[in-house]
């Protein structure tokens, strides 16, 4: 008996340190599981593309001149009435002080010659003067009016330009280009700067030539920041390029935003269009996972029932599904519950239970 008991003895102490010596990362842990099937719905077709402002505006002198100073740069953010450049204005006010001189003149000229005027009237009623005389008085009273009229001409003319060497925003917008720095001649309406409006903004991608037969102008679509979902607006394509590009072969698509909200310029957005019903693969929301900052999925192997992390694109995110675009295949087996607690290469225990979870 005493042999018996330090046999069992010896039995008991190699299964406990057979036990602690199994990693418990090493049981198949219980998931639950899916089939991978297509089914027909509206697969998203998605493109990526770039925000832009829907309208661009060129700020231009109306007058010629040498760019005294420049006051924006690339990148600065302008309202109405921000003053972008002035041109040097060393002429145009010796024009203006010239001009003003010349106002001041005519108008003592003429109201030394009104006068004259008035008395030689006077003396011609009383027969005192010729009619020739007083037709010559009436003359040069008239000239001189005309001369005041074209030194005041003269003066708007010089103070319109003064205004008009300093350069300032028509709208609201960002400074995407400049084409002129200061100690440069520029001519009237030589463009300067380039601005992009920011009261609407457009997403322009590069449809593919598949699409073309689809995709028309008025076409409904909804445009992403992000691959997550996160900043979404609906926008509506209004132009397709009649040209394709010579290298990627792709036509240039724009198409207003309807609330572009928090989408910078500038910032690439993911477009999705739902085109006619098609065979497509939905699979339950609970079943992606962010692995590696991707949107992914535990794939199960049949052979060894172990799991292996896939990344998958997107094409729409529903209420309590996901449509795949791309990543997934009929007839795979994904986890669809109790993958947030797996590894890769994990061996899993398929189960119909609430134990996955």
């Amino acid at each position: 008996m005493r042999h018996v008991a330090i046999v069992l003895l010896i039995l008991l102490c190699l299964a406990v340190v057979g036990c602690q010596n199994t990693p418990n990362g090493d049981l198949p842990r219980p998931v639950k599981s899916m089939v991978v099937a297509l089914e027909y719905g509206q697969k998203p077709t998605l493109l990526t593309g770039q925000i832009a402002a829907h309208k661009y505006v060129n700020a231009a002198f109306r007058i010629s001149g040498k760019i005294a100073e420049r006051y924006v740069s690339v990148g600065d953010a302008v309202t109405v009435g921000t003053v972008l450049a002035r041109l040097d204005d060393t002429v145009v006010k010796d024009s203006l002080t010239s001009a003003k001189a010349d106002v001041a003149t005519a108008q003592a000229t003429l109201e030394q010659d009104r006068k004259q005027a008035l008395r030689v009237a006077n003396l011609f009623s009383a027969h005192a003067v010729s009619k020739r005389e007083n037709e010559a008085t009436t003359r040069q009273f008239k000239a001189t009016t005309a001369q005041l009229e074209a030194a005041k001409s003269r003066q708007h003319t010089a103070e319109e330009q003064l205004m008009y060497t300093m350069l300032t925003s028509e709208s609201d917008g960002l400074v995407v280009n400049k084409f002129a720095e200061s100690g440069e001649v520029v001519n009237a309406g030589q463009p300067v700067f380039k601005i992009a409006e920011n009261n609407a903004y457009d997403a322009v991608f590069d449809m593919p030539e598949s699409l073309l037969v689809s995709l028309r102008p008025g076409r409904a679509m909804e445009v992403c920041l992000d691959r997550l979902n996160n900043v979404c607006s609906e926008a509506t394509i209004y132009e397709i390029s009649p040209e394709a590009d010579f290298s990627t072969r792709t036509y240039q698509t724009k198409a207003i935003i309807a609330q572009p909200g928090q989408m910078p310029m500038g910032a690439t957005v993911v477009g999705r269009i739902l085109l006619p019903e098609e065979k497509i693969i939905r699979i339950p929301s609970a079943a992606v996972l962010l692995h590696d900052g991707r949107p992914s999925v535990w794939v199960i192997d049949a052979s060894s029932s172990r799991v292996t992390a896939r990344p998958i694109e997107v094409g729409q995110y529903t209420t309590d599904a996901v449509i795949v675009a791309n990543g997934l295949e009929a007839g795979e087996k994904i986890v669809t519950a109790g993958g947030q607690a797996l590894r890769q290469g994990q061996k899993i225990r398929e189960t119909a239970s609430d134990e996955a979870h």
